[in-house]
Order: structure tokens, then sequence, then C-alpha cells
């Protein structure tokens, strides 16, 4: 299980996946995916502007520790089901921060991945 601290101060989140990246380069602020894939070891240059995982890495470049947030599709690897559900609660702007929180604290550990939240 991969432990990831999200900083609040530095977390994308909320502002509906067209504006979402896992790092977006104009102010340096990283989605819940982002901090997963930084603190598995990736290169913050890689993920620069990238909204999805799978248009970062393939299932044979991504961080074994996050393996499960992609599938093989018929030509190229796609984000995986649990990957998707945590985009979508990461972005959409329907949850309070207290209710995304709790909802990715709940839903991460299916992607290996187990998130806590500081100030």
């Amino acid at each position: 299980m991969l432990n990831v601290i999200v900083k609040r101060s530095e977390w994308l989140r909320g502002e509906g996946n067209g504006r979402s990246y896992l790092l977006r380069e104009s102010d340096g602020r990283k989605c819940c995916l982002g901090e997963a894939l930084i603190a598995a070891g990736v290169n913050k240059e890689n993920i620069i502007s990238k909204t999805t995982p799978s248009l970062a890495f393939g299932l044979d470049t991504i961080p074994s520790t996050l393996v499960r947030l992609l599938v093989r599709g018929s030509i190229i690897s796609i984000d995986s089901e649990i990957g998707r559900d945590l985009m979508r609660i990461n972005d959409t702007d329907s949850y309070s921060d207290a209710e995304r929180e709790a909802e990715l604290i709940e839903t991460s550990p299916r992607a290996g991945i187990n998130f806590s939240f500081v100030d």
C-alpha cells in the first residue's frame, strides 16, 4: 500500500475535469493522483499538464505500486475503473472538501493507496 500525504494548500480539486491536471503548470497544484505518482517516485516533469495517468504512462512504465490505476486497452493502456473513480471524486464540484477527503480515503485502498490530508 502506498501512503500518500496530500497538502491541502497544494491540492487541485473540485474544479471539474476540464481544469484538473496531475500537476497544473500554471500554479504547481496537484490532484490526488498527481500526489500519488510523486509519492511513488515519479519525476514531476513527467506529469506536468497531463490530465490522467493513462496520458502519462502505460502499464509497462507506471510505478508498480500504482499499476491498478491502468488497464490494458485494445491498443493502449487506459485508466481503470478505480482510477476513473478517484479522478471523479477529486474533480467534481458537488462535494465539500470534508466529503471529498472521506470518499477518497474510503475508495483509494482499492487502488493500493492510502491518502491522508494535512494543512
